[in-house]
């Protein structure tokens, strides 16, 4: 039976607890400031300079870092929680080096980038690919009144900032090769005429399910990418981080079962996608009220044919003593 939920009220609990552990951290933080500098005459100036006060600050913003992880079963603070290979993006983005991300769907590799960005004090600049996307979506463009139409790609670039190169392997090459001298170069000219040296501090992230090597049964839709592109990054797997998931989705005994799912999958070689998003959805189900077999199907097995069904959750269901089979 559902259980009604008054998300009005998580959500103001939520954020009255988020408030409060900055005023704290704030008030923490400054009071030692005043304390350690008490016996000096400091000008604001002089303040604001110190590493005392920098560190304040750093402190203030790890407390706004902070993920608020909201199940309707109540509200559950966790730190910011990354992949595994997480310091290896930081390091990486931060020498300036373009890095593609490879993994299945749900990963995170797009929120790692926007985590990226964050820990480097860059602007976040999203970009989406697709089949049908054209050079005029990457570059930006010229309209009926010559006005230059500006591109996020452009303003990262221009001004500094973390382009993230989202489903980059879901493009045409054509596209994807118009950015090769923007990858590599020390300037690009843009639609406008306008030849933009690079800012010091632009760096590109592209996420991707594949190598580029072109589709595959779980990845149709993606392209085979041109290797004078693939040339300009370095790679880094990022497939489901499963210690993290836990994390996100919680340590449940709902996230055991759809990670023995997902494994059984791959070892029968199924064309099928069981990512975090599945146990995140699977645990709010349990939470809301559903049993472990309903959040299962809800979640996972509700669409599969019944001989899939069956070979992917029988062996399953004996060793978690659980039963799965439709009601």
């Amino acid at each position: 039976m559902r259980v009604k939920q008054d998300w009005a009220e998580v959500v103001a609990k939520a954020t009255e607890q988020t408030q409060k552990s900055i005023v704290e951290a704030t008030q923490s933080s400054f009071a030692k400031i005043l304390e350690e500098m008490s016996g000096d005459a400091l000008s604001i100036d002089e303040i604001v300079s110190s590493s005392e006060f920098k560190d304040a600050v750093r402190s203030i913003a790890s407390v706004q870092r902070t993920v608020h992880v909201v199940r309707p079963s109540g509200v559950k603070h966790t730190e910011d929680v990354v992949h595994e290979n997480f310091e290896h993006l930081l390091k990486m983005v931060g020498a300036g080096i373009n890095v593609a991300l490879v993994g299945e769907a749900g990963s995170g590799k797009s929120t790692a980038a926007e985590q990226c960005a964050r820990a480097l004090g860059l602007d976040f600049y999203p970009v989406s690919f697709h089949a049908k996307m054209t050079s005029t979506d990457l570059r930006g463009y010229m309209d009926a009144k010559g006005d230059y139409n500006e591109s996020a790609m452009y303003r990262a670039f221009k001004l500094g900032g973390l382009l993230c190169l989202d489903e980059f392997d879901r493009s045409n090459t054509e596209v994807v090769v118009s950015l090769n001298n923007l990858l590599a170069g020390a300037s690009y000219l843009f639609p406008n005429n306008e030849l933009v040296k690079k800012h010091e501090d632009f760096r590109v992230v592209a996420c991707q399910n594949t190598t580029g090597s072109g589709g595959s049964k779980q990845y149709a839709a993606a392209q085979r990418q041109d290797a004078s592109t693939l040339n300009r990054f370095v790679t880094i797997p990022w497939d489901i981080d499963n210690a993290m998931e836990r994390k996100i989705a919680g340590d449940t005994p709902i996230t055991t079962i759809v990670q023995m799912i997902r494994s059984k999958a791959k070892e029968l070689g199924m064309d099928i996608v069981i990512s975090p998003r599945q146990s995140i959805h699977a645990n709010t189900l349990v939470d809301m009220g559903y049993s472990t077999t309903q959040a299962i199907d809800y979640a996972i097995t509700g669409m599969m044919a019944d001989d899939v069904r069956k070979r992917l959750i029988d062996d399953i269901a004996e060793i978690s003593n659980k039963k799965f089979a439709k009601k």
